[in-house]
């Protein structure tokens, strides 16, 4: 009779996917610290192109004033933050789709990371349109922070039910039924 295996413990399982982690072609690490890195570019760049000349009370005068005012301060600048959060946003998707089975890289290289560098842009446009912008709420401050905020809260959830959901039961140990005595179908005469 062949010796019984036991299943592995769950530490052995936890284990196994800290290795697996490590065993990430560079190429994706490198790739995640860019779409993340590009990410946070377009946060720190979107406050930037708020409008600041709100409060002037020299174009406020003409319609052609009031049209500047509340127009965007940096097409240009707008358009790079845009594209910046568009890249970096496609990256960690993608990533995520590549490596969906690596559970513990998910979460230390793009939903961590990714959620604190979100959580800076979230406050740096906070900071910006209190104290730079006076309290005004433009529309590209309103966008970015709608931007800034979801992706806040939806890379935060992403690493919450893979910390709290995806991995415990990755690991878990899967019971083996005990044999019983089974019944024949046969019946007996």
């Amino acid at each position: 009779m062949p010796p019984v295996q036991e299943a592995p413990s769950k530490e052995a399982r936890y284990n196994d996917l800290i290795v697996q982690s490590y065993k990430v072609p560079e190429g994706f690490n490198l790739f995640a610290v860019f779409s993340l890195w590009i990410l946070l570019a377009g946060f720190v760049v979107f406050p930037a192109t708020f409008p600041s000349i709100q409060n002037s009370s020299s174009l406020g005068s003409s319609t052609p004033g009031k049209v500047v005012q509340h127009a965007v301060q940096n097409v240009p600048l707008l358009v790079f933050a845009i594209i910046c959060f568009v890249l970096g946003a496609v990256g960690i998707c993608w990533l995520w789709r590549k490596r969906r089975r690596e559970y513990i890289w998910l979460m230390d290289k793009l939903f961590l990371p990714g959620c604190l560098n979100s959580l800076a842009g979230f406050i740096t446009t906070l900071v910006n349109v209190k104290f730079a912008r006076n309290g005004h709420w433009s529309k590209p401050a309103l966008a970015t922070s709608v931007a800034t905020g979801a992706c806040v809260l939806i890379l935060a959830t992403l690493y919450g039910v893979y910390k709290l959901v995806v991995v415990p039961r990755h690991i878990e140990i899967p019971e083996i039924p005990e044999k019983k005595d089974v019944p024949s179908d046969k019946s007996t005469v």
